[in-house]
């Protein structure tokens, strides 16, 4: 137990220096232009979207996804507070399902 412990105070003094270095190449990427930075992060988004399913459909919810984001920024709409209203929407309904699955389980 005590062996267990003390890797766990190896890896928190190993992930401060590690931690600094990532920040440091954080920003240096961040000050990469605007227009240059957005095709990459939309190609990530693309191939990740499309590999965890390997299905087209996928795609077509990114792109919804992001037409209804552009569409809210665009008319001044907040962007956090409909992230928050969608994380509680997907987590009402999820709920809802959950207990109606747990109220159609047979009981033995």
């Amino acid at each position: 137990m005590q062996s267990l412990f003390l890797l766990f105070i190896m890896t928190n003094l190993l992930m401060l220096p590690l931690g600094w270095l990532c920040i440091k190449v954080a920003a240096r990427l961040l000050r990469t232009p605007r227009n240059l930075l957005m095709p990459v992060i939309l190609l990530f988004c693309v191939v990740g979207a499309f590999a965890i399913n390997n299905s087209p459909f996928d795609l077509w919810i990114l792109v919804v996804a992001g037409l209804i984001g552009w569409f809210l920024e665009t008319h001044g709409f907040p962007i956090v507070a409909g992230l928050a209203v969608l994380v509680l929407l997907v987590w009402s309904v999820s709920g809802w399902l959950g207990w109606r699955r747990g109220r159609a389980a047979p009981r033995g």
